[in-house]
């Protein structure tokens, strides 16, 4: 099938330090989109196309990755939950969070 493939890297390193105990969690999640060319619009961009993949990969990927954190750090007896993903918007220049 002919198309567009778009692929965001999302990544967080999470560190716990308790005591003598020191874990460290790096994760990394390949987030893939596949567009079959009939459905790309032809005033789309590569710049948008970009755009989509940083933005949609991290919130696509996002809840992935606070799972397998928290999931594997309490199987080890140190759990941790990574907090929800807020999202930023700019307004004028000026970063406004979200409701």
């Amino acid at each position: 099938m002919e198309g567009k493939t778009l692929i965001a890297l999302v990544g967080a390193t999470v560190t716990i330090d308790k005591g003598p105990a020191k874990i460290v969690y790096s994760v990394q999640y390949d987030v893939i989109y596949k567009l079959p060319i009939s459905n790309i619009p032809k005033e789309v961009t590569q710049e948008m196309f970009d755009a989509f993949s940083k933005h949609n990969g991290l919130l696509n990927g996002w809840p992935y990755i606070r799972a397998l954190i928290t999931n594997l750090s309490s199987e080890v007896g140190f759990p941790v939950v990574l907090p929800l993903l807020k999202i930023q918007a700019k307004t004028d220049g000026v970063e406004k969070e979200s409701q």
